[in-house]
């Protein structure tokens, strides 16, 4: 989210760029909208993250192994893969990382290109889409991957495209690519035509259309099991996403939380001990 004052001016000049110019109102919206900003990491996230093994994946993807003790799993040990949203880092779902190992999991943190400590200023839900499918050929077998938001989105769009992976859990996703465009347009303040001239632009950049990528339906030729997980107070993706999603999935599992909003959601106890069960469900013969 935009500082106040800062969104206020961008929406006053996005508005009045989108009636003098919508073409070049829907490239300015196209640039911001494929521009993730790199936040401070937090020093229980900085802790961990020294704790880990420093990995390169996939296209030059910044990661962090969390590996089990020796003995504790057998050399090959199944990988999970933790998968962040917009604008945040592998290490976000940190949380999850040592339940998993103690149950004998490798797991690893990705940065997504432009995020965190990977390379890169802008990009896109295809170019994360293809590097989650190139780090999960690398790193698998993969037992699960726990995404969070934007992460699950990409998560869902690369199991269509042949992710091999056991299961999936996902946090606080959105199921609707348009529903994401529109709010992302109010709250710049895109009117009209330039609006038209952004989704134009997008689908340029990215090579597919809006309809090809849309959550929900890919949702409905999954057979994947699914977990998702999103709280009933989340301000950033409605709960109704969660619904869509759970009743589109074929076979998913939909659970509930309440006054854990959009983030912490990934640091309570709770949710962590019913994705860690989850998982070791719906793998038990990598394990």
């Amino acid at each position: 989210m935009y500082p106040h004052w800062l969104l206020l001016t961008l929406r006053a000049f996005v508005a009045a760029l989108s009636l003098a110019s919508p073409r070049r109102a829907g490239r300015l919206a196209l640039r911001l909208f494929c521009t993730p900003r790199r936040h401070h990491r937090p020093g229980w996230e900085s802790h961990l993250a020294r704790a880990a093994r420093r990995l390169t994946v996939g296209p030059r993807l910044a990661a962090w192994s969390f590996d089990p003790e020796p003995g504790a799993a057998r050399p090959a040990a199944p990988a999970v893969l933790l998968l962040h949203g917009w604008e945040g880092r592998g290490t976000q779902l940190g949380r999850f990382a040592d339940p998993l190992v103690r149950e004998g999991y490798r797991v690893i943190a990705i940065d997504l290109p432009a995020h965190g400590e990977s390379p890169g200023s802008m990009t896109d839900l295809i170019e994360c889409t293809e590097s989650l499918r190139k780090a999960g050929r690398e790193l698998g077998p993969l037992a699960a991957v726990i995404a969070h938001s934007f992460g699950g989105a990409v998560a869902t769009l690369a199991l269509e495209r042949g992710l091999d992976v056991a299961s999936v859990v996902l946090i606080a996703t959105p199921s609707s690519v348009e529903d994401v465009i529109r709010r992302f347009g109010d709250l710049v303040g895109l009117r009209g035509a330039a609006m038209h001239a952004f989704r134009d632009a997008l689908e340029r950049q990215t090579g597919v259309t809006l309809a090809d990528v849309e959550i929900f339906e890919r949702a409905a030729r999954l057979t994947t099991p699914a977990l998702i997980v999103h709280d009933r107070d989340d301000r950033e993706v409605p709960f109704h996403d969660a619904e869509r999603l759970a009743a589109r999935w074929p076979g998913a599992m939909l659970h509930a939380t309440e006054g854990l909003g959009h983030r912490r959601i990934l640091r309570d106890d709770g949710v962590i001990r019913r994705v860690v069960a989850f998982v070791g469900a719906a793998a038990p013969a990598s394990r």
